[in-house]
């Protein structure tokens, strides 16, 4: 352990008990030969898929801080398969004989993530952090992080976005995918397009893929050495075909196509029983005297993109393999399985064993560009709708002149301030999304174009009281503001007249009618050359002009009376004066 070991061979250790390999860095660990194992700790590793369905013999398992995705199990009542779906991880972390009603799997999150529910074949067992094995029911346990979501395969057709579910479980029908010559038919549960996906019944309880049904479908065949065969399109659903006929290879003997099947396992075709219900790569299967290895490469649409490296090696041969986006989508990773394996296009290993590996491919998403405000006298604010998947977005400024975009900054986040804009012109902008892959980056097409020009911000005012006749009205200063201009109506949405421009914070407005409401909104401005250049107006704010409060005294003027005094008001026609027994 703590050896910073890749790789670990122990498949001629038969005798071996106990196993302690944590603390390096493994992604593969095969355990099919350990049948005496009793003891196993591969905690902190880098293992994504652990089969221990021949470990019988296991009383104690560590495999926590790992990334497991799938944990295959010798059966533990009914259960067989664990697998966790979005953004966490499983693991087993037993002291006790693992395979007891007692044993536990613990669900790990991602950092911002949550466990959703676990469910027990499509039945929710509840959102627990772990859950007892011998409680489960069916021969499948799913860990669903975060709202569960439903990815669309179509199958050839053009991209349809993913979808997550509503509270109640619901999607909705996405719009009809398009598939040159061939007619949709509908989104089905299974690759064979068995059962049909109901949008207004059916729940989507955890992370699930909906494969699109065409009334024709193609087949691909990869000969691997032999002779060319020639694929075989529009095929209507439901097909059966025939089996072709003087597959050789000099040196080599033909053991049949092969194909992936949904388990993600190689199967051999029958061409006697099998029907083409999608899509389908059938890959020739050659026998020498010793083993080869079948390297066989698909991308995850081939609508997105290109791949180019299949073929059979000798063990210890140099495999180079090759992703091409199509335009308008990125590479992403490369898959075996479920783990991603390399982030780079161009994918070079060592042949060890007959691998199937995926090319996925997204596509690029453009931002909407969604505003550009001003938000002070020399910078403008921009917003734009995220990209999904995108790194960083790329700003530009966009030249009338001469139609080119020229580019101003970076941002990591959809939004951003240009400090540098003017206020006697507009500036014109948009927005590319920026995508990071390994050694690749991609970027979006130009979103649409907004613009605006710079302004001074808007004042917030108050308005109070200062005599029977005058109004006082004050406001923070603006940065940028040369003055202020002051405005007055006598009702909310009366006419508003300038009353004055001033350079100060404030201002009284004397000679007013005692009594009556008067309304104020106030303006900065910023003067450039003689010119000024005013903000929006600031939201009005109202008072009216009333006599000072006076201040009143009482003192005793003989057994049966009180003198009342006060000193003058100025703009006072007379007083009131109110009296109380409490």
């Amino acid at each position: 352990y703590s050896n910073h070991l890749t790789s670990l061979d122990v498949s001629n250790a038969v005798e071996l008990i106990n196993l302690n390999c944590y603390n390096n860095q493994l992604s593969e660990l095969d355990l099919n030969n350990n049948t005496k194992l009793s003891a196993l700790d591969c905690h902190n590793n880098q293992l994504a898929y652990l089969d221990i369905s021949n470990n019988g013999s296991l009383t104690s398992i560590h495999c926590n801080d790992n990334i497991i995705k799938h944990l295959k199990l010798k059966v533990i009542g009914n259960i067989k398969n664990i697998y966790a779906y979005g953004s966490g991880y499983i693991y087993l972390d037993s002291g006790s004989s693992l395979y007891d009603s007692k044993c536990s799997v613990y669900s790990k999150p991602l950092t911002g993530s949550t466990l959703y529910k676990w469910y027990d074949g499509g039945i929710s067992k509840g959102n627990f952090s772990n859950i007892v094995l011998g409680t489960i029911t069916s021969d499948t346990l799913i860990a669903q992080f975060n709202q569960p979501s439903a990815e669309f395969d179509s199958n050839g057709g053009n991209y349809i976005a993913d979808q997550t579910a509503n509270s109640q479980g619901f999607i909705t029908a996405p719009t009809a995918p398009i598939k040159e010559g061939c007619e949709f038919l509908g989104w089905y549960k299974e690759s064979a397009c068995i059962n049909a996906w109901n949008f207004a019944t059916d729940k989507v309880t955890y992370n699930i893929t909906l494969y699109a049904k065409w009334d024709k479908n193609n087949v691909h065949f990869e000969s691997l050495g032999g002779r060319d065969i020639e694929d075989i399109t529009n095929l209507p659903f439901g097909s059966k075909i025939e089996e072709p006929s003087d597959v050789v290879r000099a040196g080599y003997t033909f053991n049949g196509w092969l194909y992936v099947a949904d388990s993600g396992e190689w199967e051999t075709w029958d061409f006697d029983n099998n029907t083409v219900t999608h899509d389908l790569t059938l890959y020739a299967n050659w026998d020498l005297e010793y083993d080869l290895c079948l390297i066989a490469a698909e991308p995850n649409n081939a609508n997105y993109g290109t791949v180019e490296g299949s073929g059979i090696f000798l063990p210890g041969t140099s495999v180079a393999l090759r992703a091409t986006p199509k335009a308008g989508y990125r590479f992403v990773c490369w898959k075996d399985g479920e783990k991603d394996v390399s982030n780079d296009n161009f994918y070079i290993f060592n042949a060890k064993q007959s691998r199937y590996l995926t090319a996925e491919f997204a596509a690029i998403q453009t931002p909407v560009l969604l505003s550009a405000e001003p938000s002070s006298y020399k910078s403008i604010t921009l917003k734009w709708t995220e990209a999904p998947g995108a790194d960083k977005y790329a700003i530009y400024r966009f030249q009338q002149s001469d139609q080119k975009y020229y580019f101003e900054a970076y941002s990591d986040t959809n939004s951003y301030v240009d400090n540098e804009a003017g206020i006697l012109f507009n500036t014109y902008y948009s927005i590319k999304a920026v995508y990071i892959e390994g050694p690749n980056t991609y970027y979006s097409d130009y979103s649409n174009i907004k613009y605006s020009s710079a302004k001074v911000s808007t004042p917030a005012i108050e308005v109070s009281v200062n005599s029977y006749n005058s109004l006082n009205i004050s406001w923070d200063a603006i940065e940028g503001a040369t003055g202020y201009a002051i405005y007055r109506a006598t009702s909310s949405s009366g006419t508003y007249s300038l009353v004055i421009k001033t350079p100060l914070l404030s201002y009284t407005n004397t000679g007013l009618t005692t009594g009556t409401t008067y309304y104020y909104k106030v303006k900065a401005y910023r003067n450039i050359l003689g010119s000024d250049y005013y903000s929006d107006y600031s939201a009005a704010k109202s008072a009216k002009p009333i006599p000072a409060t006076p201040t009143a005294t009482a003192v005793s003027a003989g057994y049966n009376s009180v003198k009342i005094s006060w000193p003058a008001v100025s703009g006072a026609t007379g007083y009131t004066v109110y009296r109380s027994d409490t």
